[in-house]
């Protein structure tokens, strides 16, 4: 698996320096091959060695070959023990890698909900920027799990702070008309009615289709909900309320409700505009 931190010099892959040729000239022979793995794996990706099918192809007999190891020595070797675990504490050692602190933590937690949140990245393409951020500070990386709640966490407090700066755009009067459209009493300008495909091309279809473009249109919303027009991320949340019941969108706290669904209707809008075309 290459991160980002590999990805500027793949050949590294294959490559020891002469410190790393001295550091692991001190290990035992039937364990230097396991340590030189794992020294190359954390330099390249930032991350321990999960098994040895982690590796690029060639890598292992590579590194053999440049040890002095026999390539099997890798066979049956257990990756969590005791002297994998001391391996893993001398090469953070020897690479110059801190401990993680509670600091570092919260400062990870900040880069990701102000730098890459905004991008709407994908929690594995957050995740891998993270380890890299690590990396280059010389911080030992997170286990995957602290990862998850870091990504995790950062996304929800982007999330809540755009749709809160959204919500104060909307007026009183459109949130009302949005919170009935949101009860789904209506077949054309309830909720499930807006989120319908136009149909097949007959008359009632179409004139189904320029009701909900009307009322759609007579929300006039507002065209800059979202500050800096972050297209991944509304798409981001459009899916997320395409995806929902009526009933689960009402549960959302007032505010962030009326302005997921804002965002999701103004794309709607568009939407049916080209689906009434295409039906004509």
């Amino acid at each position: 698996m290459e991160r980002e931190i590999g990805l500027a010099d793949p050949s590294g892959w294959l490559r020891l320096s002469v410190a790393e040729e001295g550091f692991l000239a001190t290990k035992h022979p039937r364990t230097r091959l396991a340590a030189a793995v794992e020294l190359v794996h954390y330099r390249q990706t930032g991350r321990f060695l999960k098994s040895a099918s982690d590796l690029p192809p060639g890598v292992a007999d590579q590194l053999a070959a440049a040890t002095g190891a026999d390539p099997g020595d890798l066979e049956g070797w257990l990756w969590s023990s005791r002297t994998s675990r001391r391996h893993r504490a001398e090469i953070l050692e020897f690479l110059g890698m801190r401990r993680l602190s509670r600091r570092d933590m919260a400062d990870a937690f900040a880069f990701a909900a102000e730098e890459l949140c905004p991008h709407g990245m994908t929690p594995g393409a957050m995740a891998d920027r993270l380890i890299s951020w690590f990396f280059e500070r010389k911080i030992e990386c997170p286990s995957e799990d602290e990862l998850a709640r870091v990504t995790g966490g950062a996304r929800r407090r982007f999330e809540e702070r755009v749709l809160d700066a959204a919500g104060e755009l909307l007026p009183e009067t459109l949130k009302t008309v949005l919170d009935a459209s949101l009860a789904d009493a209506d077949p054309v300008t309830g909720f499930t009615g807006l989120k319908a495909d136009p149909g097949k091309a007959n008359l009632e279809n179409i004139l189904t289709a320029a009701k909900r473009l009307e009322f759609l249109r007579s929300l006039a919303l507002p065209a800059d909900l979202l500050p800096g027009g972050s297209d991944p991320v509304s798409r981001s949340f459009r899916r997320r309320v395409a995806n929902e019941s009526p009933w689960r969108m009402r549960q959302h706290p007032a505010g962030r409700r009326h302005a997921l669904y804002a965002l999701f209707l103004a794309h709607r809008e568009r939407e049916i505009t080209d689906g009434l075309v295409d039906l004509l």
